[in-house]
């Protein structure tokens, strides 16, 4: 049998070998100083600035939400108003813009606010803008074809279409 032979490593398997000694003796010495949780405190920090940022920009819509609230809130605080007499024009009001009166026959009109109306509440009553006399009669009121109009209807209180004075009120 032939005695075994040794040979030298090569200068490239020295310092494969080397830099295997040292990265896994420096991840050692990482993993065991007095940085050891470095790494998970800063895990920690970076959480914790990631849920402040997240709070803070939760509060920060909170308060858009609030502002625009406050302002349809002010908007919205007066309800519109129209004091309309027989022939169609106002007597007074809030928001209004026009009054159509005569749409194609006697008792039909349409009012038209600054805004609109197609969320919004309304009701009518047959009434002088002056408060004088009693008027009887029938009205009925809808959405015109505008989003912004009233369509209001009056008749005597026999059914026929006729011009009467009323009020409207709007609230949104």
């Amino acid at each position: 049998m032939s005695p075994i032979r040794h040979q030298r490593p090569s200068p490239a398997t020295v310092v494969a070998i080397l830099a295997l000694v040292v990265a896994v003796g420096g991840t050692a010495v990482a993993g065991s100083g007095p940085n050891a949780n470095s790494s998970a405190s800063a895990k920690k920090t970076a959480k914790k600035a990631l849920k402040k940022a997240e709070r803070a920009q939760t509060k920060a819509k909170q308060a858009n939400q609030t502002a625009k609230g406050a302002q349809l809130a002010a908007e919205n605080a007066t309800p519109l108003t129209a004091v309309v007499a027989a022939d169609g024009s106002v007597v007074r009001g809030s928001g209004v813009t026009s009054t159509n009166a005569k749409l194609g026959g006697n008792g039909l009109y349409t009012v038209e606010f600054d805004r609109d109306l197609s969320e919004c509440v309304w009701v009518a009553q047959i009434g002088n803008g002056d408060g004088t006399a009693t008027i009887y009669g029938e009205m009925s009121t809808f959405l015109a074809g505008s989003p912004n109009g009233i369509f209001v209807q009056t008749a005597s209180s026999g059914g026929v279409l006729a011009d009467r004075p009323f009020h409207l009120i709007v609230h949104c």
